[in-house]
């Protein structure tokens, strides 16, 4: 008789099934919506990498004077990228919809004394 209960073995009881199953579910409770937040932070992020990759690209192309992109298409996005010159200053804004990144950069003019 090794395959067959003994008689004074008992089952899998409801009360067990029904302890671990609250558990599984507790743990998934705590796990999903962190799980959620973290999908989101990762977009964010990856949104803000990809503007300082397209301003900084930008403004390497002021620094030599060729002319900038006025949009940018990557991963499925449209970014809008614009010039700034005020004074001595000049920049890069890079924005897509609800995000804006502004990059400034000193120009600074040589002149020579006669």
């Amino acid at each position: 008789m090794s395959g067959n209960k003994r008689l004074d073995q008992e089952g899998f009881l409801l009360l067990e099934a029904i302890l671990s199953w609250l558990i599984l579910v507790t743990c998934l409770m705590i796990y999903i919506p962190f799980l959620i937040n973290m999908t989101v932070s990762l977009k964010n992020t990856r949104n803000e990498v990809e503007l300082a990759r397209i301003g900084y690209e930008q403004i390497q192309k002021t620094l030599i004077d060729e002319p900038i992109e006025i949009t940018w298409v990557t991963g499925g996005k449209t970014y809008q990228i614009t010039e700034i010159k005020a004074g001595h200053w000049k920049g890069i804004r890079v924005y897509e919809k609800e995000q804006e990144l502004v990059l400034q950069m000193v120009a600074f003019t040589s002149t020579t004394a006669q």
